[in-house]
């Protein structure tokens, strides 16, 4: 692969959300968001209770659908396209989400088998995971 090749990839933009807005009765829980993530990169969405964080995620790995708007992920639009790329999606929400019993390696297992990973192809996404962090 060529470097040119390399920066033009990571320069892609995997998730596209454009001027979305959601609203529950008199509510509206999203107004006018937009953003896009480009490949190999990590993001946060920070702000106060109630600023319609959670709502935004859950647009964005199709689990509801804006009011209007469009979110697409890897070109699939939300929430319909969602199966076609559940398996190459993370969220990481605030809250605690491992179990204190396992240990990592036995966590990453499980969240492995969860989006039918196996094999080679398990051990070697948790081996990223782990030489990554």
């Amino acid at each position: 692969m060529s470097l040119y090749s390399f920066v033009q990839q990571e320069n892609e933009v995997v998730v596209r959300v454009d001027h979305v807005i959601k609203r529950f009765g008199n509510l509206t829980a999203v107004y006018d968001f937009t953003m896009s993530v480009k490949k190999a990169t990590i993001h946060g969405l920070l702000g106060p209770n109630a600023a319609g964080k959670t709502t935004a995620i859950k647009m964005m790995i199709g689990k509801l659908k804006p009011d209007s708007g469009k979110v697409s992920i890897l070109d699939q639009e939300m929430p319909e396209g969602f199966l076609k790329i559940a398996n190459k999606v993370g969220v990481m929400p605030q809250g605690q989400t491992l179990y204190g019993d396992l240990t990592v390696q036995q966590n990453l297992r499980f969240f492995a088998s969860m989006q039918d990973l196996k094999g080679n192809e398990a051990d070697s996404r948790i081996k990223k995971l782990i030489d990554l962090m």
